[in-house]
């Protein structure tokens, strides 16, 4: 088993919220809890997933006591270098990485002089791959096809994912914004709300052999790219992080252009809804569109898509003990 930090469920319950925790575990989650639940997850965004974190903040609700921490954690990293470094060289190139990995994360990186360095790229990639067994980070590779199974472009740059989004938010001077803006992807051009989101779904898996990857498509007039790709019964489900209008997923239409299947989603601050859309060139598909608070019952969502629950007098009969039970 692999432990990653703490999902937004399990923040919940350690900052004394177990009974919303509980509310999104049920076959339905309650729609008038939206806001409440928004809130929080703005918060678990803010501050991520550390359990030394999360357990001040539980306690004082204060974000500038955090900073020591976050601190103390990088440098924590940095000191345990040596455990990890294969010789005294690489000790040095990862030292680097980890003192630049923070502000780098959510963007596509390049080997070549990485953090503004003079190291090649050899010596980049080696010890990126050095300290993606420690987990302390990940290289998401595109994939440029929509079929499955999911098959990454090893020679395309890769997208730099870190442990934990709390010590982005610290290391670029965002803590304590996110609380307060109206919609998590208002911050810093979406790249945070799309990292939590990767985030949530390593968080839901226990295999230290998962990974997340993003799907692009590179031409001259019409390049574009897919935030995730959900590997699911057979099929690739692109995912989309916003908060606008289906017309403006051109990406995700250019995907769904291409699929062998008719289901995608969109992640969002709005609220939980499945509705019939359209591509620009007339390609009809199902849209799932999540609450960023529901990234972890995705694959849930999804069956409910393809397999739905009878109704008996208005109610949904649960499809197996697990959903009765819950």
């Amino acid at each position: 088993m692999v432990m990653r930090p703490c999902s937004f469920r399990e923040f919940l319950t350690a900052t004394g919220n177990g009974q919303l925790n509980e509310f999104l575990g049920q076959p339905d989650v309650p729609g008038f809890l939206h806001d409440q639940f928004s809130m929080w997850f703005k918060k678990y965004a803010t501050t991520g997933g550390m359990p030394e974190i999360i357990a001040l903040y539980a306690k004082s609700a204060d974000l500038t006591a955090l900073k020591p921490i976050y601190d103390s954690l990088i440098q924590s990293y940095s000191d345990d270098v040596e455990k990890y470094a294969s010789s005294s060289a690489q000790v040095q190139y990862i030292r680097h990485i980890i003192k630049h990995a923070f502000a780098e994360a959510g963007t596509k990186i390049t080997f070549e002089k990485f953090g503004n360095s003079s190291y090649r790229s050899r010596e980049m990639k080696k010890a990126l791959l050095a300290l993606e067994k420690t987990m302390l980070l990940d290289l998401v590779y595109p994939c440029t096809s929509v079929d499955f199974p999911a098959q990454p472009s090893l020679a395309k740059k890769p997208r730099l994912h870190v442990v934990d989004t709390g010590l982005i938010n610290h290391t670029r001077g965002l803590l304590g914004e996110m609380v307060f803006n109206e919609n998590i992807s208002d911050v810093y051009r979406g790249l945070i709300a799309e990292h939590i989101v990767g985030q949530e779904l390593l968080a839901a898996s226990y295999s230290v052999l998962y990974k997340v990857y993003f799907w692009t498509r590179e031409k001259k007039k019409s390049s574009a790219e897919v935030d995730y790709v959900f590997p699911w019964n057979g099929k690739l489900i692109p995912i989309e992080v916003k908060s606008g209008s289906i017309g403006r997923l051109r990406s995700l239409h250019q995907f769904m252009d291409q699929a062998p299947h008719g289901i995608a989603v969109r992640v969002w601050q709005g609220s939980y809804s499945v509705e019939k859309a359209e591509t620009i060139t007339g390609t009809s598909f199902t849209l799932l569109n999540l609450p960023f608070y529901l990234v972890h019952r995705l694959e849930r969502e999804l069956d409910e898509i393809e397999t739905p629950r009878r109704r008996v007098a208005g109610k949904r009969i649960p499809r197996n003990r697990d959903e009765f039970d819950g």
